[in-house]
């Protein structure tokens, strides 16, 4: 799989066309003509936040130690990112009407007196 690295000037614009066509990066590579797009961490999520309202709704690790983060906006896109250890973050996949399905509760155990 290919990865192209962008400038935070075109990360946007990149983003952008993404969304607007409804593409999905998995499908890209699986076609072997498009590159994956991938930025410094810190660009690639503030410009998804910038843009499209995105904030992290989800993070986890992999076995292999990378980060793996989805980020939703309040009206529905979505957008999932594999960070690297090097702080390189590639988009996996982005839509819209992202609804989430399970309510996450947060329960704090009684403590013994």
């Amino acid at each position: 799989m290919k990865a192209l690295y962008v400038k935070s000037g075109s990360v946007l614009a990149i983003l952008s066309l993404l969304i607007a066509f409804g593409g999905s990066l998995p499908q890209a590579a699986q076609a072997g003509d498009e590159p994956q797009i991938c930025g410094p961490r810190d660009i690639i999520i503030q410009r998804l936040s910038a843009r499209f309202e995105e904030r992290q709704s989800a993070v986890g690790m992999t076995n292999g130690g990378s980060l793996v983060e989805l980020f939703v906006s309040p009206n529905g896109t979505w957008t999932f990112v594999h960070t690297n250890g090097n702080g390189i973050t590639c988009l996996l996949a982005a839509g819209e009407d992202w609804e989430p399905t399970i309510q996450e509760t947060t329960s704090v155990a009684p403590t013994a007196s």
